[in-house]
Parts: structure tokens; sequence; C-alpha cells
């Protein structure tokens, strides 16, 4: 019966466009966006799949709407989502550089973001190599655009959380360890303070969140003290070079037989600039609590 209602009610849509002559892509994105909102979900993936098989050359709308439909799968049809995302990775129609969904972000990054919900619903299936394998191509095939800084760094710091939750699912807890501190040391430590967030207007802490979360894996496997005496004599012999191009700064130093590399701007040049400005951090401040 309600398949009966719904075929009914697609009949008097269409046949009410046509009158009104407003056939456009665009239209039909927001047609489906708006049953999604209403959560009428089999309208709202038959108002995509309409966009699909009748505007085939507005890649644009395309590419929106099958992102769309991978959302609306993601209800009651892992299969089914992980196939759309897919599909919009394989696709070279799709540009992660359209206009984004969201007002306030300038790009859609329909690839990136399709990695990123694929490696999520693995990680539901348990699958997290397979997790991890989609992070990575999230982070170094299909990169996040914007020109928003809040927003990049929110999302390179969820992306390692995700990948040290992974690893410890998996049971590498030194990669654990190793994914949050590389991502607490690979740009300025100093600038790493609360800031304000330009969506919301509140302030936001990402470095503190992600120093407590390492602060427990460390504890766990290594211990507090032991961790910052040992690291403590890392940040001793490390080295610091210029570039190539003489505009960074490359760091190095080996902890616990795994080697971080932090390029950041010239102001870590001098050595103790750089172990100065870490041990303000709120992952030493946690460290020290050992």
């Amino acid at each position: 019966m309600k398949k009966y209602i719904l075929l009914v009610f697609i009949a008097f849509a269409t046949s009410n466009i046509k009158a009104q002559n407003i056939q456009t892509a665009d239209y039909f994105v927001g047609l489906g966006e708006r049953f999604s909102y209403k959560k009428q979900y089999d309208s709202a993936i038959w108002a995509f799949k309409y966009v699909l098989e009748n505007f085939p050359n507005k890649n644009q709308e395309c590419s929106r709407a099958m992102f769309r439909i991978a959302g609306v799968y993601e209800r009651d049809s892992v299969g089914m989502a992980l196939k759309w995302y897919n599909k919009i990775i394989d696709s070279e129609k799709v540009n992660d550089k359209d206009k984004g969904m969201d007002l306030l972000e300038p790009y859609a990054n329909y690839k990136h973001n399709s990695c990123i919900r694929i490696a999520a619903l693995q990680a539901k299936r348990k699958n997290y190599d397979e997790s991890l394998r989609y992070l990575d191509l999230a982070l170094h095939t299909y990169k996040f655009n914007t020109y928003v800084a809040t927003s990049f760094e929110s999302k390179m710091v969820n992306i390692a959380q995700n990948q040290s939750e992974y690893y410890k699912q998996l049971g590498y807890d030194d990669s654990a360890i190793y994914i949050l501190v590389q991502k607490i040391f690979d740009t300025n430590i100093k600038y790493r303070l609360p800031e304000m967030d330009e969506k919301s207007s509140n302030e936001v802490d990402f470095y503190g969140k992600i120093s407590i979360t390492a602060a427990k894996l460390i504890d766990n496997k290594y211990g507090l003290g032991p961790f910052k005496f040992e690291l403590n004599k890392a940040l001793g012999k490390m080295k610091v070079k210029k570039d190539s191009k003489n505009h960074l700064a490359v760091c190095t130093f080996k902890l616990y037989g795994i080697t971080y590399k932090i390029t950041s701007t010239l102001d870590f040049y001098k050595k103790a600039n750089f172990i100065y400005d870490f041990k303000a951090s709120k992952l030493w401040i946690e460290l020290e609590k050992g």
C-alpha cells in the first residue's frame, strides 16, 4: 500500500512539475532535500535519482544527488551507502571543489567526505583496516578543500582521533599513540591555544581534547612518568634543519623506536624555541601529572 501511495504521489508531483514548467536539476535536488528533512526517504531517493536519470550532464547537481542518496541509505542499508559513496569516489565527473553544501563551507568535498563516511561505516562493521585505508585516501588522495582555518583543523584532528581509535581496536597501541602525538606536534604549538570557531562563535580547543586522549593511551601503555622522561631525552636529541627551499623548519626525533617528523615555520628553527613552546602545551601538562 505504501509503495502504491508513493507511486501515485510521484505521478502527481511529476505532472504538477510539468504543468509549472520547472523541470530543472536544481529543483529536483532541492525537492529531494526537502523530502529528506521531512523523513520521507523513499520520495527523497526518487527525487535524487530523477536528477541522475534525466540530467546526466549536470555534473554539480548529479554529484550532490549522489552524495545525498548515499546519506539516505546510511539509515538502513550500509551496503547501499557504501556502494554510492564508492560511486562518488570513482566518478570522474565529481568535483570536490563544487560549491559547498553548507553555507559556511566553500567547497563540497564530495570525494573527501565519502572517504570519511566509508571509514565510519566500515568501523561499524569492525573492518578497521578498511577504515584506515579510506582515512589515508581522505588525507593524501582526496584532500580536504577549505579556506576556513578552524574547519581545516577540526577536520584534521577528527581524522587523527579516528585513526588512533582504529589502531587501538586493532591492538596497535604504539601507532594509536603516535598518531595523536604527531598531530599535536605537526604545526606551531604556540598557536594551539583555544580559539574562536568561525561557524558557531564558540571557543574551541581541539588539541586540548586529543592531548587528554593521548595521555590516557600513554599512561596505559608506558606510564606518564616514563614516557615524559623518554620524550624529554628525545627532544634533547632532536635534529632541526631548514627545508630545501629555505622556507620551513624540519624537526625530527625518535621516541620508542618511532621517528617523529614535524614540518613547521622557521619559528622552530631554534630547537630551544620548539621545546619551550611544547612544554607549555596541554600534552606536556598532562604528562606532568604522572
